[in-house]
């Protein structure tokens, strides 16, 4: 993937570079370009933050008693996007929306760079150098000094433990939370010793959460099991 920083970084680098013509007939062409770049940039400029606007989650708020309280989840205004723009449906995921303003964005900041150069009175060396350390910022702006990263066979250790205790004949399971673990690395286990064994499996991780799933982070009771999922799962637990 291509971050946005370097990714404009370079891009008003090369615009830069592409200067414009200085003969007679570029001279006469030149309004007609400038006007073409400004109905582009603002063009870019309105899309992208109508996209970052629809994407948002308008929060719902409801009394409970005499209380007003927030209400989960909140109104999504990128549902009528969704569901009435042809094509919306293949945006699935609020970072794919934001590669698309990423993307809209960056023409427009080059557009804006490029303009602005053009009508300043700095030397081409002088452009030459303030472009030069635009893209050395936006480079080192993306720098990363510690990636995540972790031992992958403690990992597979537990997800074999937890195959391993699946009872046989098993036709559901459920991964208890133990106090302090993390909520994310269990889901994966269980997910991953599901998929081994076969077996689906009421843990998950994802972006979306199913109707009426609990969205605490602690054990479920076998109360919430048996309301949520309609029937009996098989719980293992890891110490």
């Amino acid at each position: 993937m291509v971050f946005p920083g370097p990714l404009i970084a370079f891009s008003c680098f090369l615009s830069s570079l592409s200067g414009g013509s200085r003969s007679k007939e570029g001279q006469r062409q030149r309004p007609r370009e400038e006007r073409r770049r400004q109905a582009l940039l603002v063009t870019c400029w309105v899309t992208a933050i109508a996209l970052g606007v629809v994407s948002l989650v308008v929060p719902r708020f409801a009394f409970d008693g005499p209380h007003l309280g927030q209400v989960e989840p909140g109104v999504s205004l990128w549902w009528l996007v969704y569901r009435w723009v042809p094509g919306a449906g293949a945006i699935r995921a609020v970072d794919r929306i934001s590669i698309l303003i990423f993307a809209l964005g960056a023409v427009a900041a080059c557009w804006g760079a490029d303009a602005a150069l053009r009508r300043s009175r700095l030397r081409p060396p002088a452009r030459a150098a303030l472009l030069a350390a635009l893209l050395l910022a936006g480079v080192a702006e993306q720098r990363v000094d510690s990636p995540p990263a972790f031992d992958k066979q403690h990992f597979f250790d537990r997800v074999a433990a937890v195959r391993a205790a699946i009872p046989r004949g098993c036709h559901l399971l459920y991964l208890a939370m133990q106090p302090g673990a993390n909520y994310v690395v269990t889901q994966q286990v269980a997910m991953w010793a599901g998929l081994d064994a076969q077996v689906p499996v009421v843990n998950g991780f994802s972006g979306y959460l199913p109707p009426r799933y609990p969205r605490s982070q602690k054990a479920w009771t076998a109360a919430e099991l048996r309301a949520w999922s309609g029937d009996d799962p098989c719980v293992v637990s890891l110490p």
